[in-house]
């Protein structure tokens, strides 16, 4: 039976089957456990980060590097909740017409073969939902490391940008989340 694995329950997935999360922009919202306001504070439309903020600022910064499928367009970080708008290109494709993959270009494929096991096991994982799995992973690492209190909630909302329509009123939206923090329904 599908919903189970290894005897234990497992959550369907709450993904959209009729989108490709492997190519594509997408809009995601990650939120704090609790909605707790670990990343920092709003004061006069100005976001101050706390240390695990500054953090999250540089694992953001650093998306690309370690999920070179993945660019990010524009994000917001917020008391208790960040925003990203990342644009998934599918490794295989970029290389279609390339003929030396880069070092790390090379290793994430031999990681999609490795893990070729697994998709069948548990279906395939996306590459949206590994860069945010990553993500995730680096700051709850970074907060344990440093002994901070953190916790992210369990998943993430994500929307696919349809066109360039919706990609400017997304942009907008983030690029003034800050300034609209009292109205923000995660205030």
């Amino acid at each position: 039976d599908s919903e189970y694995f290894n005897g234990k329950y497992r959550v369907k997935t709450v993904r959209a089957h009729w989108i490709d999360y492997n190519n594509g922009d997408f809009f995601v919202t990650i939120c704090t456990k609790n909605r707790s306001h670990y990343f920092g504070h709003i004061d006069n439309g100005e976001i101050y980060l706390t240390s695990i903020g500054l953090y999250t600022l540089e694992a953001i910064q650093n998306i690309q590097k370690h999920n070179p499928y993945c660019e990010v367009l524009g994000f917001v970080i917020m008391p208790n909740h960040i925003h990203l708008i990342l644009s998934i290109t599918d490794i295989r494709e970029m290389h279609k017409n390339k003929v030396a993959p880069t070092q790390v270009e090379t290793q994430y494929i031999a990681s999609l073969q490795f893990q070729s096991q697994m998709r069948i096991i548990s279906k395939q994982r996306s590459l949206l939902a590994r860069t945010i799995a990553n993500f995730k992973s680096a700051v709850t690492r970074y907060a344990r490391a440093q002994k901070i209190e953190f916790g992210w909630q369990s998943r993430y909302h994500d929307a696919f940008i349809r066109n360039q329509a919706m990609m400017n009123q997304i942009a907008d939206y983030v690029d003034n989340n800050v300034v609209r923090w009292a109205t923000d329904c995660y205030f």
